[in-house]
Formats: structure tokens, C-alpha cells, sequence
């Protein structure tokens, strides 16, 4: 976009001069979005052994059981328990990236439009609640009190609220 290439209206606003008009530049971008529901194994869990060593698929949904805490195996990521992912493989929700008129050098805004498909919202509800439901069930491996209450019954609202990404962005320069 900084080079010229993009939608002319657009890049005339941020002072940069057209060279080629391509309006769907910066825009339509897709990213996975993903819910970690945090777990505890139970304290009679021999650790060590690896519990949940696969990740299944379905045709727009992906659960990872990341079996040891991210902390051990991404440095700095915080997250200190493991988790499992709940990933939108799929998503039909786009992107875009906004540029400050101001100063259009500085980083841009990604505005990733996670969950604006009502069909990608109601998907990920299913995965999360499902995950849920199979940590549940997995009663003498996992604690059932650390998955996170209301995991089960999931609202936009919650959704929202636990909402990340898998960090697979990918598709601005069409």
C-alpha cells in the first residue's frame, strides 16, 4: 500500500501516491481464530507421559491438546497450564488493515473481523463447547474444576471475551 499499490481513494487520503488502483489490496485477509481452554491434569496423573498426543480435525474445526504448558515450549508466552485449542480452520470472516491518515508509516491496525460471519461465531461455539464437554469426560485425567466456567454454554459474549489467534494471517495483497 505504501508503494502505491492499492485502492487509489484510500491510498490519495494517507498522502501516498497511486501507481497501480487494486482495491482489494489490504483488504480480505484471513487468520484462524482460536479459544485455549485452560486444564489441570489430576494430581494422580503420572507427568511425563504424554495424555493427549494428537490433534483432530473436523471439516472446519481443529482441537490441540497442547499437553505440557506453552510456558515450557514458547518462551514468554505466559500461558503456564496446558490448554486445548479450539482453532476455526476455516473462517469465511475477513480482515483488513487500517492505516493511520496522521502518520500512515506507523504500524498499521489489523482489524481481523474475527467472528462477522454469524456462521464462523456459531461454529466456534459448537468447537468450544464440544471441547468442553471432551475435557469433561475426561474426568480421571483432567480436573474438571479448571476448565473455565461457562466453556460448556458458550455465548458471543464469552467467546469473545477468550477469543486469540493461531497467528496464521495470511491473504492482504490480492
Amino acid at each position: 500500500l505504501l508503494s502505491g499499490i492499492g485502492p487509489a481513494d484510500e491510498l490519495g487520503t494517507l498522502g501516498v501516491t497511486p501507481v497501480v488502483d487494486l482495491p482489494g489490496v489490504g483488504t480480505g485477509f484471513t487468520d484462524h481464530p482460536e479459544v485455549a481452554l485452560p486444564y489441570r491434569y489430576r494430581s494422580d496423573v503420572p507427568l511425563g507421559a504424554a495424555v493427549l498426543e494428537t490433534v483432530l480435525h473436523t471439516d472446519e474445526l481443529e482441537l490441540r491438546p497442547y499437553t505440557a504448558p506453552f510456558a515450557d515450549s514458547v518462551p514468554g508466552s505466559g500461558a503456564a497450564i496446558p490448554v486445548l485449542g479450539v482453532v476455526l480452520t476455516r473462517p469465511r470472516s475477513r480482515g483488513r488493515l487500517i492505516f493511520d491518515a496522521r502518520d500512515p508509516y506507523a504500524p498499521p491496525l489489523l482489524d481481523y473481523g474475527y467472528l462477522d460471519d454469524p456462521r464462523d461465531r456459531a461454529t466456534l461455539r459448537y468447537g468450544v463447547a464440544s471441547a468442553a464437554h471432551l475435557l469433561a469426560a475426561m474426568g480421571s485425567v483432567v480436573d474438571p474444576h479448571s476448565v473455565p466456567t461457562g466453556a460448556a454454554d458458550v455465548d458471543d459474549e464469552w467467546l469473545a471475551a477468550h477469543l486469540g489467534t493461531s497467528q496464521h494471517l495470511s491473504g492482504s495483497c490480492r
